[in-house]
């Protein structure tokens, strides 16, 4: 699940698999952020949308999260 980095609950954050916010995957302008959950299904989580591997994997790979390397010519 991705959230905006001043919304996550400390709820969010105590059933996630990181042990604090600084471990988490966040996006290159730091706005949004990556839960990796267990159970996706905790109430904390109702509203967020839920993506497969596969999309959460497309999604990072983006430009938002991803910083593409320049190969010199």
């Amino acid at each position: 699940m991705i959230v905006n980095t001043e919304d996550l609950t400390s709820e969010q954050l105590s059933h996630s698999k990181a042990i604090n916010q600084h471990y988490m995957r966040k996006s290159l302008d730091g706005v949004k952020i990556l839960i990796k959950t267990e159970n996706p299904d905790e109430t904390c989580y109702n509203g967020l949308t839920k993506y497969s591997h596969s999309e959460i994997l497309t999604i990072l790979a983006g430009e938002d999260w991803t910083k593409k390397l320049e190969v010199p010519e």
